[in-house]
């Protein structure tokens, strides 16, 4: 028999796949050792940081005496962080996160240059129903801007149902309240249609006497629904007989009404009234 020693088959190459550098890092009060590969795959911030030459007497990030200090971020938003880079066995129990946690992931993925997360995160708070303020606030931390408009719209189109106006001064700051305050009066005015019916004669049912209406056009407001911009309805308007001055009604008036705002001409208008804010983000 051949001895341990003497017979031993060489060791096959490793995979380099299963084959990960560990790295230590401390946030706040907390050390972590993690592969390395999570943060040079997903992030050019960190790729960059290990792929610059170091000396030989570089021991930062290899223990837990020395590990490299990320001092921008806390251990919740950076543990949330470690649970989407490293999930523990996906396939057999999938990782479930809140709101915050995909808030946290949002701001490191975006403070250390992780386009890949970002994106997935972007996506995953976006399922979850953001409201419109809570929209805006993230877009102009995150600089979003298709979540500032978005939320821009949502309050204007929804106005008094969004929150009060001490809540939109308060979370977008007074300003941005005032100018979608102005829009938002805009658009429910646009909604609210005068139309105009033409009245050709009018008959009294007090004195049973018939005129020829000679005011011409008589304009009415109604409002219109967003189900149904162009109803065209009956409606009655009352005036004075000239024969025996009471009040009658003109039946049957048909007014024709306008379409409301188109969705294109709200977008373009939030689009000018917020640009200079739009192209900071962008």
């Amino acid at each position: 028999m051949d001895s341990a020693t003497g017979s031993e088959r060489p060791c096959e190459p490793a995979h380099e796949d299963y084959r990960w550098t560990l790295i230590t890092l401390k946030v706040q009060d907390k050390v972590y050792r993690v592969p390395r590969h999570g943060f040079t795959r997903y992030s050019g911030i960190f790729e960059t940081m290990f792929t610059l030459p170091q000396g030989d007497d570089s021991t930062e990030g290899r223990s837990d005496d020395n590990p490299i200090i990320l001092p921008s971020c806390t251990t919740e938003e950076f543990e949330s962080l470690l649970s989407v880079l490293y999930p523990t066995a996906p396939h057999l129990q999938p990782t479930i996160l809140s709101k915050e946690q995909w808030i946290h992931i949002l701001k490191v993925s975006t403070l250390w240059d992780m386009e890949e997360v970002r994106a997935l995160s972007i996506k995953e708070i976006l399922a979850m129903n953001p409201a419109a303020i809570e929209k805006v606030t993230l877009a102009r931390e995150f600089k979003i801007p298709a979540w500032l408009l978005e939320g821009y719209l949502e309050i204007i189109k929804s106005w008094g149902n969004v929150g009060y106006l001490d809540d939109i001064g308060s979370g977008l700051g007074w300003e941005s309240a005032a100018r979608l305050a102005d829009m938002a009066r805009n658009y429910s005015l646009k909604r609210r249609e005068t139309v105009n019916a033409t009245v050709p004669g009018a008959y009294c049912n007090h004195c049973a006497r018939l005129w020829k209406w000679n005011g011409g056009q008589v304009s009415r407001s109604f409002e219109l629904s967003a189900e149904n911009p162009t109803e065209s309805p009956n409606q009655s308007v009352a005036t004075r007989c000239p024969y025996c001055q009471t009040w009658t009604n003109i039946l049957s008036v048909d007014l024709i009404s306008r379409a409301l705002m188109e969705e294109p001409e709200l977008e373009s208008a939030t689009k000018e009234a917020f640009k200079a804010e739009l192209e900071l983000l962008a």
